[in-house]
């Protein structure tokens, strides 16, 4: 059984969204675009423990912090997600909530007669949940519920089955969250992965009263402290003027380790690790980063085989998995998520992780402010050599980023991230290309450069293109192009930068024997320059040369212009 669909309104910063996913999904998209809120949706809606504390949800997490509407009524916030895949042990568990699901077109399909067989499975599990705000009891009230079917005159307000914690466990959704699930992956609270391996293995400890029993007391050994006794006598002293204390020889007050519940029990055990090379145990909370995110991988493998083992099913999303993990650890655990799971969904920013679906599903996400939507990458313009060797440095960056400026090579994408780089200096609203989020994408061995303005903007990933003059570069497959007026980019900078820049990198070149070395020199500034540029295309002798220049006048004018053009068209857009 997967999720197959996700339906969201009004929750945090998701106003309306309706994604599909695969077997396994990764998600992508910018910062804040909504990546995290999805899986938290999940979480909401599938998570055994979630709705268990009294702050499920507050008034944060409604979008746009809304819960009454202008008439005073409740907004609410709705989750919907539709399964399929049911195995025929789930089917017989759900069996009075199932629907059908249209394999052809992958959707669910209302129920009606005459259905196609073949096409058409008796296979869909549709679940919801509503939070909302009760003013009668001043509190927001949460509900998880089956679609299907409706309860006959029900006077409920909710007039479905209620989705019950086993109900969910059957699901078997596992939200797993370094910063949040990690901070507690090895203590026994409740919805602690140890703590669900222990109840999958249904161990119930009848410890709990012999630990509070041995614990009960055990403050008194701060009395053995010179003074420390005297202090407290006399707070009991002066606290008697006011209130009847403890009466007898008896001492009226002592210190005790926690509050001796099984809830404080459950939060202050900890386990102790010994890692090398030190060897000394100590709390796993005190683990780096990167130890604590292989030892969850160890806890979820753990309970994918106690899962299996009761042919229960396994979704597990991650958020960032590779955080402080080496490249070949991010490529093992997420190699691990799929050989364990029944589905994974995971967010990410990094190549190595990204690199991993291209064989699954990768989906970018863009949110528009009224709307999220989800699209699926297609690499179908690549032939497969191109697109698996250079994922990492072209096809991975652009598919993180907000936007892509396709160049013709490595010269012209050094260029422009020189320029800037430089521009800041001299033009202070001017921003960085990297902190707009754009990537420039060289397309050196690549073939059309088409293909790759066509590729990234069909994901709905802002395309620009940059090009010599001639070349046949088409409007419609990008959003925003410029061919210059040279035939090359080295013509351009030795044309556009003042000579007496260009003159004072030529002496610096000069300096240093082996910059030329091969290089016909012909006595004139420019047309030795632009030797010198072409025959070190990809040395980075472009970006050197631009470092010479004093002020913006200086820099090539044409790429300024285009440069501050997208900036105006992204910081616009972004203010809309």
């Amino acid at each position: 059984m997967m999720i197959k669909q996700l339906i969201i309104k009004n929750f945090r910063n998701l106003k309306n969204a309706d994604l599909k996913f695969g077997k396994n999904t990764l998600l992508v998209g910018s910062n804040n675009v909504g990546k995290s809120t999805v899986l938290e949706a999940l979480d909401l809606l599938l998570g055994p423990d979630r709705l268990n504390s009294l702050d499920a949800v507050n008034e944060h997490d409604f979008y746009g912090s809304r819960y009454l509407d202008k008439d005073d009524q409740p907004i609410p916030i709705e989750i919907e997600t539709r399964l399929y895949g049911l195995n025929d042990r789930q089917k017989r568990l759900f069996k009075d909530h199932l629907e059908y699901w249209d394999t052809q077109d992958n959707k669910f399909v209302e129920m009606q007669e005459g259905l196609d067989e073949e096409r058409f499975h008796l296979d869909c599990l549709r679940v919801a949940f509503k939070a909302y705000y009760d003013r009668e009891e001043d509190e927001f009230k949460t509900e998880t519920y089956f679609l299907n079917p409706e309860l006959p005159n029900s006077e409920s307000t909710n007039k479905f089955i209620a989705l019950t914690r086993n109900d969910k466990r059957e699901i078997g959704y596992l939200f797993l969250r370094v910063l949040r699930t990690g901070s507690r992956a090895l203590s026994l609270e409740r919805g602690s992965l140890l703590n669900i391996i222990l109840d999958l293995k249904e161990i119930k400890t009848s410890s709990w009263e012999t630990i509070l029993s041995k614990l009960k007391g055990a403050g008194n050994e701060l009395d053995k402290d010179t003074g420390f006794r005297d202090v407290l006598s006399k707070i009991e002293d002066k606290v008697k003027k006011y209130t009847p204390l403890r009466s007898g020889e008896d001492k009226s007050s002592q210190f005790e380790i926690t509050n001796l519940t099984r809830k404080n029990l459950r939060s202050s055990l900890n386990i102790f690790v010994g890692t090398e090379p030190s060897n000394e145990l100590v709390p796993f909370r005190s683990l780096g980063t990167g130890t604590i995110n292989v030892l969850l991988l160890a806890l979820m493998s753990f309970i994918a085989d106690l899962k299996r083992e009761n042919e229960k099913n396994v979704i597990f999303s991650m958020e960032e998995p590779e955080i402080a993990l080496p490249p070949y650890t991010q490529r093992r655990v997420i190699d691990e998520l799929f050989e364990m799971s029944d589905q994974a969904l995971v967010t990410s920013h990094s190549p190595y992780v990204t690199e991993r679906f291209i064989n699954n599903n990768i989906l970018v996400l863009k949110n528009d402010g009224e709307k999220i939507s989800g699209h699926n990458v297609d690499f179908g313009p690549f032939k497969e050599k191109i697109f698996r060797r250079d994922f990492r440095t072209r096809f991975a960056e652009g598919l993180l980023s907000k936007g892509i400026i396709a160049v013709e090579g490595v010269s012209d994408e050094l260029t422009l991230y020189a320029t800037s780089q430089k521009l800041p200096e001299f033009c202070s609203n001017y921003i960085h290309l990297d902190i707009i989020g754009m990537v420039v994408i060289d397309n050196e061995g690549g073939g059309n450069i088409n293909n790759i303005g066509q590729f990234f903007k069909s994901l709905n990933i802002k395309t620009y293109a940059f090009y010599d003059k001639g070349q046949q570069v088409s409007k419609d497959a990008f959003d925003s192009i410029k061919e210059h007026d040279h035939k090359s980019l080295e013509k351009l900078l030795v044309e556009e930068i003042p000579e007496n820049v260009l003159k004072e990198f030529f002496d610096d070149c000069k300096k240093y024997p082996d910059y030329p070395q091969g290089t016909t020199l012909k006595n004139n500034t420019k047309d030795d320059v632009c030797a010198i540029l072409e025959q070190r295309k990809r040395e980075g002798y472009s970006a050197k040369l631009l470092s010479f220049c004093k002020k913006e006048a200086d820099l090539p004018q044409t790429i300024v212009d285009f440069l501050k053009n997208i900036n105006n068209d992204l910081t616009q857009s972004k203010t809309k």
